[in-house]
């Protein structure tokens, strides 16, 4: 595109972003050690799908990342990936009780059902790249907070987190619910905004929070 001289495309940008993110941890991980290739398959499961969502799902606008922007967000995959295979690595580490790894699992499998049925309501939305019209978001989830993707997201980190025990694992999801929880605020500012009721417009429920349903 002659529009992105200086930057990367979106789709671009989050493939790469992603794909890099799924061969890291496994490069560097200790496969052989027993309950690892649990926590590496779970990894690459995961970025495996934002991936093709990125390929195949997403409807972006025009804009490009610019280098200041896309270089931050691959020194955060990638580095949480290394930071995790390294906690993996220590000789002290083994995977949790079965039944923090039962649970763990499900949180996990739950927050990945949830972010991919998020991310096809959101693209029926958006008929195609180039337009700005949007509709409020319907079902499901989406009747109580603003940003159900980013809930399911920490879900799925959550799980993660439970069943690495890894310090790395529980710093990304510390930062990623921060991260998700400002961006979640400002998508429901901008829906309220977008849908007041005003002159023809369709009003916001009220009801709805941004990320946690009756409290955020």
């Amino acid at each position: 595109m002659s529009s992105l001289p200086f930057g990367l495309s979106p789709r671009v940008h989050n493939t790469l972003s992603y794909s890099i993110a799924a061969m890291v941890l496994p490069s560097f991980a200790p496969l052989q050690k027993p309950g690892v290739l649990l926590i590496v398959g779970l990894w690459v499961a995961h970025f495996a799908r934002r991936t093709i969502e990125s390929l195949c799902v997403h409807r972006y606008s025009g804009r490009a990342v610019p280098p200041g922007e896309f270089l931050i967000e691959y020194l955060y995959y990638w580095g949480f990936s290394g930071w995790i295979a390294y906690g993996l690595n220590a000789e002290v580490w083994t995977l949790p009780s079965r039944p923090l790894v039962a649970l763990g699992l499900v949180l996990f499998v739950i927050g990945e059902g949830g972010n991919t049925w998020a991310h096809w309501k959101l693209r029926a939305l958006r008929r195609d790249a180039l337009t700005s019209q949007r509709s409020i978001p319907q079902g499901g989830l989406f009747e109580l907070v603003s940003c159900p993707h980013y809930l399911f997201e920490i879900t799925t980190w959550l799980g993660f987190a439970l069943m690495s025990q890894v310090m790395g694992a529980i710093a990304f999801l510390a930062l990623g619910t921060c991260i998700l929880g400002y961006y979640a605020t400002l998508r429901h500012r901008a829906y309220r905004y977008s849908f007041d009721g005003r002159e023809g417009r369709q009003q916001y429920p009220t009801r709805r929070r941004a990320l946690v349903p009756f409290i955020f």
